[in-house]
This record gives structure tokens, C-alpha cells and sequence, in this order.
């Protein structure tokens, strides 16, 4: 009954809290596993854990992915740590909003050069990545702070309420899996903030995954 819910509620607030805690361990991995993952399998995983929190449970969450997607290289561990971050960030941004969605969107990609461009399958190129976009209804991220997202110790959120390092980590945990996490510039679909999480897709070397922003 209710006490049992609650029970499991709890628990699955606890398994989140560790994650997240992982996440905030600036230190390099012991070690970063390559082998392949579903990405449509830890992105439900996320969506059952954060809808168990008591705050979000009037969210509506979605995991859209083709039935054929192809698996991913990484290591399932880090790959769980980003995409709870990125729902969880989203989460955060719908408390003064109607419509409160987050939408996992799975596809493939074809990714050449640096331009930052998403070469399609249709156009003839085999596919290089699996990526996962986390997209939410909230108010979008400021023009004047895109470009500082993902710097250490940058947060919009109010003092003692965040500490920076989640996106920093997140991108930081997808290099290690020769992928990259990326904000989208435009408004998504659901009218807010688009991330993404691009990894290789399997049996594809890691050098075939661009990134859309060069490293210095």
C-alpha cells in the first residue's frame, strides 16, 4: 500500500542521491569501461528513478527511440550519472512553468569534421554516434551564460542550492568515453533547453566522433 511506496520512493531518492554524488567527484575515473551499452534502457532507468522523487512526480516523462537503434559504446555507470544530471537540471528549470515535460529523444547521427553540423543517415553517411537529447518545456538557458555552462563552478542556481560541477563533470565523463555533451543553441521542440549526449556508435572507432565544439 502507501507505506510500501513510500518505502521504495525512498529508496530510489537514495540510489539517486549516490549518483549524483559520484557525478560531483571531480577526480578522473579509476577506470572508464568501452563496451556497449543501450542508451534506451538508461534513459527509462532515469525516468523511473527521478519520477519516483516527490518533487517531479507531475512531470511528464517520455523516451522516444527508434525500435532498431543501435547500441552504444561507454560505460553504463557514467552514462546513468550524465543523463540523471541532464534530467535532473531540467527538472529543476519547470518549477514556475505550466507544462512541465522532459522528453528523451534517441537516434542516430553521422558526424564529419568540426562544423558542429549532424550529417544524416539519408544523406548516404554511414552512422558514426547514438545520441540521447534531453529536452525540457522550461524557459530555455539565458543567451548570456550559454557559452559559461559548462565551465567548473558556474551555476545559476541560488547560493547553497548547486555547485557547478554538474555539467562540467557530465561533458568531462563523456570525453572519457570519447563522446561529448553538448547545449543545442536553438529553442527545442518543447519550447526550453535541448543537451545532448553523443557516444560512438558500436563497432565504430572512437576518432569518428567530432565534437561540435573544438578543445583548446
Amino acid at each position: 500500500g502507501g507505506r510500501k511506496c513510500l518505502a521504495k520512493a525512498s529508496e530510489q531518492g537514495e540510489r539517486v542521491r549516490i549518483i549524483l554524488r559520484q557525478l560531483l567527484d571531480f577526480s578522473r575515473p579509476p577506470q572508464v569501461q568501452h563496451v556497449a551499452i543501450s542508451l534506451v534502457a538508461i534513459a527509462r532507468q532515469a525516468v523511473e528513478l527521478i519520477s519516483a522523487q516527490r518533487d517531479y512526480a507531475d512531470i511528464e516523462f517520455e523516451v522516444d527511440a527508434p525500435t532498431d537503434l543501435p547500441l552504444a559504446m561507454g560505460d553504463e555507470s557514467l552514462v546513468s550519472q550524465i543523463l540523471l544530471n541532464l534530467a535532473m537540471n531540467a527538472a529543476s528549470e519547470l518549477t514556475e512553468t505550466n507544462e512541465r515535460r522532459i522528453r528523451f529523444e534517441l537516434s542516430v547521427s553521422a558526424r564529419r569534421g568540426r562544423t558542429g553540423e549532424d550529417m544524416t543517415v539519408a544523406a548516404g553517411l554511414r552512422p558514426d554516434a547514438v545520441v540521447c537529447r534531453v529536452l525540457d518545456s522550461g524557459a530555455g538557458v539565458d543567451p548570456d551564460v550559454r557559452e559559461r555552462v559548462f565551465d567548473p563552478f558556474f551555476t545559476t542556481k541560488a547560493p547553497g542550492a548547486g555547485t557547478g560541477l554538474g555539467l562540467a563533470n557530465s561533458r568531462r565523463l563523456a570525453e572519457e568515453m570519447d563522446g561529448d555533451v553538448e547545449l543545442e543553441d536553438a529553442v527545442c521542440e518543447l519550447g526550453g533547453a535541448a543537451f545532448r549526449l553523443v557516444l560512438p556508435i558500436q563497432g565504430r572507432s572512437p576518432e569518428c566522433i567530432a565534437k561540435t565544439t573544438p578543445r583548446e
